[in-house]
């Protein structure tokens, strides 16, 4: 079955969506939703962006990731419209769905979605915020660092938030990021054990950043007890 072509089954699954809350649609199996996502991404209809962002809360992760590469798909070729509709479903109820149109948003580098980004850094669901400080890097929203940098370092968030806040302060690059990475690195000297893989990238934004204020701090971690954390801290000193 080509991609490019859409058979009229999947045009009666596309019918269908339209009044579906998922891409659920016709009784069809995963790899059929899967082939229908993939015809919308190079669909030319208005209506082929809400169809897209239905999918991203698809039960069947495959389908899901093509909703994703569709939407950039679709987002590279319409533009503006679809980053409006995007940004919208960073307010969906679905988990899902808002997770999903944070990284399509990234991807697309959309300036527009900034600050709808930086709200959805205190959203409910880690893959969520996840998502959202991995789009504020790839678009280089460096207003957003010291948001980045609170979710970072806020031990009451869960560890995959925290990783994608430290992750997108390293790609960011900014001076400003040093103390509070530093201050996560010191959070796991006072025997935070449990979350190694936030302080693993920590030490490695702080590696991206490069800046020289940040090895005496540094050579003292060396003495900390994790020994993954040790590794990367002295890969970091290189």
């Amino acid at each position: 079955i080509s991609f490019l072509s859409v058979t009229f089954a999947t045009a009666v699954c596309i019918t269908a969506a339209a009044s579906a809350p998922t891409t659920e649609w016709a009784g069809t199996d995963a790899r059929e939703r899967a082939l229908t996502v993939r015809a919308l991404g190079v669909a030319e209809d208005g209506a082929a962006p809400s169809l897209l962002i239905a999918a991203l809360a698809d039960p069947n992760v495959f389908v899901r990731n093509a909703a994703i590469q569709a939407l950039h798909q679709q987002g590279a070729r319409e533009g503006e419209a679809v980053v409006s509709a995007l940004i919208e479903a960073l307010a969906d109820p679905r988990s899902e769905v808002r997770a999903g149109a944070a990284e399509v948003l990234g991807m697309l580098q959309a300036h527009a979605a900034i600050e709808a980004l930086i709200r959805l850094l205190e959203d409910s669901w880690p893959a969520a915020q996840h998502h959202a400080a991995c789009a504020l890097a790839r678009i280089d929203a460096t207003d957003a660092a010291e948001a980045l940098a609170r979710l970072a370092g806020n031990t009451a968030e869960a560890p995959f938030a925290r990783m994608g806040a430290a992750w997108a302060l390293g790609e960011l690059g900014m001076p400003d990021a040093v103390e509070p990475l530093l201050e996560i690195i010191r959070e796991a000297r006072r025997g935070e054990w449990n979350y190694t893989s936030v302080y693993v990238y920590a030490a490695e934004a702080l590696a991206k950043i490069g800046d020289a204020s940040a090895v005496p701090a540094l050579v003292e971690a060396l003495a900390i007890e994790d020994r993954h954390l040790r590794a990367q801290i002295a890969r970091t000193l290189e």
